[in-house]
């Protein structure tokens, strides 16, 4: 979807995950650590954390929710 290319049912597993992450987090998976004011270095720094799959957890997640969230939320499924 960001590179332009269409979408297909993998983007819906991506949103999976990423609804997955929320529920456990309480935030978007690729929130950027600092707080930016300008939306479009906002949204740049967000597309680039999608595309190189960094992705923050929380300690407190599991091994099993990490690994499962890691493999929904994949820049290459």
């Amino acid at each position: 979807m960001i590179q332009g290319t269409g979408h297909d049912s993998k983007l819906d597993v991506w949103a999976v995950g990423v609804m997955i992450y929320e529920l456990l987090h309480g935030r978007p998976p690729f929130t950027p650590d600092k707080k930016i004011t300008d939306r479009r270095l906002y949204l740049k720094c967000i597309e680039d954390r999608i595309m190189k799959g960094k992705i923050k957890f929380s300690s407190k997640a599991s091994k099993e929710s990490i690994k499962t969230i890691k493999k929904l939320l994949s820049p290459r499924p």
